[in-house]
């Protein structure tokens, strides 16, 4: 079940190889270096998830009891689909195995190699993959949205706020990718070092603030559009984005790196990152914690199934959709995940985070940009912020 020059892993196998650690380090985006919204590199696809190796319970029928429910999949529904992924999302898939009585195998492809595997194999016409699990961004993306279906889902309304549909719609996705994860950004920081962490916008731009930070270079181009959601015209976001670079010490290539650098107090203070990745220090008592600016990126993970005309066998990855974004779905990536389920009506599943968002309580702001727009913007920042350049 494993083809080690591809990197293809089963779902039980990668767990096998990678353990724990890579549920911890759970975000399942494409695009970026550590894969979050498409290409700025947050969605923590580190690369380190996987599975262990044995099979799947399958039924002889397709309907099976749970909690004194019956649940009927249907007649024309497959025994197995494949999912391709950014990071293990073993948990959720497993739920759904033992709800249908089917096996689902997960494909884990770090960062932006999702994205690239899937188009490569569909545009050759040898696409393996039933379903992806990637950043709602990147199933936006024009490479990728022609090789996915339009479905809709039951329960739509449960993860689909009005702003979310509003800028699908814009970009005329809509139906091609369902959110079923929240990743909140943020700004991680060093407890020991960090006496008040910034709470606005502003605070980060106070010269006691100099040389501390560190973000992401693509961070910035997300935060670069999140500030003209917010009344900038593009002159002033760029002039703020120019106004912080005097007070960031590093662009950094990834989200967890980051983390992992300022949990060591190489930099004291994150800016405009997945925030994610703070969970795992935080179970561990690791000096950090994490502050939200007054409005934030709201970025997604998303379900996305193969088009008919891509794969004989829809039927399964279909209903899958529909599941994971479902209560008994979105239950699995709270519970089991510990993570915010897109149902803005259900908590964050880790303790301390939905804490966090309690206390700081952001405007949460769904952005979403094509391919187009990406490459612009890195232009835009390319020329007017040095170090951007440099890196």
């Amino acid at each position: 079940m494993t083809d080690d020059t591809t990197h293809t892993f089963s779902r039980r196998r990668a767990i096998k190889v990678f353990g724990a650690a890579g549920i911890a380090g759970l975000a399942g985006c494409s695009g970026g270096s550590d894969g979050s919204d498409g290409s700025d590199g947050s969605d923590g696809s580190d690369g380190s998830d996987g599975s262990d190796g044995s099979t799947t319970t399958e039924s002889e029928d397709m309907t099976t009891e749970s909690e004194g429910t019956t649940t009927s999949s249907s007649g024309n529904l497959e025994d197995s689909m494949m999912v391709y992924t950014t990071t293990d999302y073993s948990p959720v898939l497993t739920a759904f195995e033992e709800e249908y009585g089917v096996t689902v195998e997960q494909s884990v492809y770090p960062g932006p190699q999702v994205t690239s595997r899937f188009t490569t194999e569909a545009q050759s016409g040898e696409l393996q993959a039933d379903a992806s699990i990637q950043s709602l961004q990147a199933l936006t993306w024009e490479s990728v949205a022609p090789y996915l279906a339009e479905i809709e889902v039951e329960n739509g309304d449960a993860v689909m706020t009005e702003e979310r549909r509003s800028v699908l719609e814009e970009r005329g996705a809509y139906g091609k990718g369902w959110p079923i994860i929240v990743l909140p950004f943020g700004a991680p920081y060093n407890t020991q070092n960090v006496d008040t962490a910034p709470e606005t916008w502003q605070d980060f731009l106070a010269s006691k603030w100099e040389n501390r930070l560190a973000t992401p270079t693509t961070s910035m181009r997300s935060l670069y559009l999140l500030r003209q959601k917010q009344g900038d015209s593009a002159d002033e976001a760029m002039s703020y984005l120019q106004d912080l670079d005097q007070n960031i010490s590093q662009y950094t290539p990834a989200s967890p790196p980051t983390v992992q650098a300022i949990i060591g107090g190489q930099y004291d203070q994150g800016v405009h990152m997945a925030t994610h990745f703070v969970r795992e220090g935080v179970d561990q008592g690791a000096p950090i914690d994490v502050a939200y600016p007054e409005y934030t990126l709201e970025h997604h993970n998303a379900v996305g199934v193969t088009a008919d005309d891509q794969n004989d066998a829809p039927n399964l990855s279909r209903e899958f959709a529909r599941w994971v974004t479902s209560d008994a779905g979105q239950e699995a990536i709270q519970n089991e995940l510990q993570f915010k389920p897109a149902n803005p009506e259900m908590e964050h599943g880790h303790p301390h985070m939905q804490q966090r968002l309690e206390e700081y309580d952001p405007e949460m702001i769904p952005a979403l940009y094509s391919q187009q727009q990406a490459r612009d913007i890195d232009a835009t920042l390319t020329e007017n912020i040095d170090r951007i350049e440099a890196s």
